[in-house]
């Protein structure tokens, strides 16, 4: 619906398995500030949220929902607790989950070019990225130590370095063959300076970086 608004007195029904899609900032309670007919959304209904700006899911979203896609590089922020039962598509932005969410018995996460700000204890993801990824530290900020996660579509060399804000070479934290799949490496903060840094992540098809702070 990108930024569009329903209104009047109707009624609205969205089944199970159908997706409902939003580009207000409001999420899905926006949509619906000015009907003032019989609103219903199943369990198990999908949502996407695109928009371009902060957007929060809303508590009008159920807590029970299918597909749910992230596709915001401003950041989309879960609204309550909720537990997807379909596919959790990542594909632009950071989902902030705070306010946590479970997956159920046949729910998992697609790594699309998005990524979560804290990670999921039942986590269930597919064996291969569908295309290179590279998350956000966790925690970040951080005081002693941080992991790094990213994930590769093909196996290859890799090269995963830190950069201070200036562009120089702090360290290199891994530089050889992966294979394909999800990885994680570890980041002390031993004799680093409490500040603001890069890290990068390339390969020889792609490259991403993302910032981190270390803080004492």
């Amino acid at each position: 619906m990108g930024e569009s608004r329903l209104a009047g007195s109707g009624i609205f029904y969205l089944h199970a398995d159908a997706v409902l899609g939003t580009a207000l900032p409001g999420g899905v309670a926006a949509i619906f500030e000015n009907v003032t007919g019989q609103v219903t959304l199943e369990d198990e209904s999908g949502y996407a949220f695109n928009g371009s700006v902060p957007q929060v899911t809303s508590t009008r979203m159920p807590t029970v929902v299918g597909d749910l896609i992230i596709d915001n590089p401003a950041g989309v922020k879960l609204s309550q607790e909720t537990t997807i039962n379909g596919v959790l598509r990542l594909k632009a932005g950071v989902l902030d989950n705070s306010i946590p969410f479970t997956l159920g018995p046949n729910g998992s996460i697609s790594y699309e070019g998005g990524s979560l700000l804290y990670p999921v204890a039942n986590e269930t993801r597919s064996e291969l990225p569908q295309t290179f990824v590279l998350e956000q530290n966790y925690p970040n900020p951080f005081r002693r130590v941080t992991t790094i996660r990213f994930g590769l579509p093909t196996s290859g060399y890799v090269s995963v370095k830190l950069y201070d804000l200036l562009g120089k070479e702090v360290q290199t934290l891994f530089e050889g063959y992966k294979p394909a799949g999800f990885h994680e490496l570890t980041l002390e903060a031993g004799p680093l300076s409490p500040g603001v840094y890069w890290y990068r992540v390339q390969t020889a098809q792609s490259a991403a970086a993302r910032q981190l702070v270390l803080i004492r």
